[in-house]
């Protein structure tokens, strides 16, 4: 299951259950930013749970550098494969 919140236009939470409707992870974004290079709203923060497991974890991004340019240009490129056409899932 996917949440998303539609007046902002970003995913609030993802969230994985088993076939008896019990919570097998989640994954909770929040703290979002808007990146003035590339104009996307990022999270900065992630909550991870894994309730069966007695398990979670919190992670906080304090920089994220979106397609930097000291990697190659060629490695942000959808890569051709024969026999995989590529889809616009905008249209």
């Amino acid at each position: 299951m996917t949440v998303v919140d539609l007046c902002r236009g970003v995913i609030r939470e993802h969230a994985l259950w088993d076939a008896h409707n019990q919570l097998i992870a989640r994954a909770s974004l929040s703290e979002y930013y808007r990146d003035m290079k590339s104009n996307a709203l990022l999270a900065r923060k992630f909550v991870f749970e894994w309730p069966q497991a007695g398990l979670g974890m919190t992670m906080t991004l304090s920089e994220i550098d979106v397609n930097p340019e000291r990697i190659p240009s060629q490695t942000w490129k959808v890569p051709h494969i024969p026999d995989n056409p590529i889809r616009d899932m905008d249209q």
